[in-house]
């Protein structure tokens, strides 16, 4: 009995964090086997929860931007600003609040594990454009 006790005290203490998406501002555009691709509006200085990245992710700036991170020891970081048609990587486990310093446009995509088999041209076949 002590034992379970002492498991559900340990679940207890496991701190988890919500995904970053979807949230305000943030749409889902396209979703398949590899991706899912999202079309992200940050407002400048709107402060994001805390959440996890549960996959690496991928963003092209659409427009010019720079962020800021808190992680979850307080500790924030201040990115350099980023032209527009940069492109910023978050691995997968990243856990923070994003708070974006200007108005900024991305694409971002979410990068699933790849199927165990790759599908290539070959095994659709040869294809006839115009018909």
């Amino acid at each position: 009995m002590k034992q379970i006790v002492a498991f559900a005290l340990l679940l207890g203490l496991v701190q988890t964090y919500p995904p970053p998406f979807p949230r305000e501002g943030v749409t889902k555009i396209l979703e398949n086997d590899y991706v899912v691709a999202w079309d992200a509006h940050f407002p400048q200085n709107v402060r994001t929860a805390m959440h996890e990245h549960a996959l690496d992710v991928a963003a092209y700036l659409l427009t010019p931007g720079q962020v800021r991170t808190t992680l979850p020891d307080g500790t924030t970081r201040e990115g350099k600003p980023f032209n527009g048609g940069h492109v910023v990587f978050n691995a997968q486990g990243v856990i923070h609040i994003e708070e974006w310093l200007t108005d900024t446009h991305a694409i971002g995509m979410e990068l699933k594990t790849a199927p165990t088999t790759a599908l290539t041209a070959a095994d659709e076949g040869p294809t006839t454009r115009g018909q």
